[in-house]
């Protein structure tokens, strides 16, 4: 089948796709994305026949889309995440480590703070309690005091990157909010 196009571009860095409009003979103008591995032999034949024909009919560059701030903003604060919080603690550098920032992670730090803010204790009874890192590596804090102060310096963090993503979804520039804090 022989299809009649215009306005080619290439749809990817490696140019392996060519955007264009093709003109089928039932239903008009039609957006078409075309390449040489098409399953269709229809568009792997017409990726062919826009490139011979590229001397008469010249392909458009690829263009890189520019993410907006919101798309920057978003994919920054999901790096960040995924990253974890490296916390560091002075006094007990066994307690050093980067720590998980995922929602679940952050609730399980909260329901533990609200319990030894209402016990008096941590959840296992005792008066340490081991707590894994990113890499699942365990800490052992040796009191509440030091878990809750662990827990303040996580919060913190947490807020600052959802007050920076915020910002950016509102449009501003994102802007790396300070790394987490130590722990006294």
């Amino acid at each position: 089948m022989t299809w009649s196009y215009i306005s080619p571009t290439y749809a990817s860095a490696d140019n392996k796709f060519i955007s264009c409009t093709i003109t089928h003979p039932l239903y008009g103008n039609i957006p078409y994305m075309a390449s040489a591995t098409d399953p269709n032999a229809n568009g792997a034949a017409l990726y062919a026949a826009i490139i011979a024909a590229a001397a008469a009919i010249p392909i458009a560059a690829y263009v890189t889309p520019v993410q907006t701030n919101p798309q920057i903003a978003q994919a920054s604060y999901n790096t960040a995440v995924a990253a974890g919080a490296v916390i560091s603690c002075n006094s007990i550098p066994t307690l050093n480590g980067v720590y998980a920032l995922d929602q679940m992670s952050l609730g399980r730090i909260t329901s533990e703070q609200v319990y030894i803010a209402t016990a008096n204790t941590f959840t296992n009874g005792q008066t340490s309690r081991s707590w894994l890192d990113l890499a699942g590596n365990p800490h052992v804090f040796p009191n509440t005091a030091k878990f809750t102060a662990f827990g303040e310096v996580m919060a913190q963090y947490d807020d600052a990157l959802l007050a920076a993503l915020a910002t950016g979804l509102a449009g501003e520039a994102w802007v790396t909010p300070p790394a987490p804090g130590a722990i006294p």
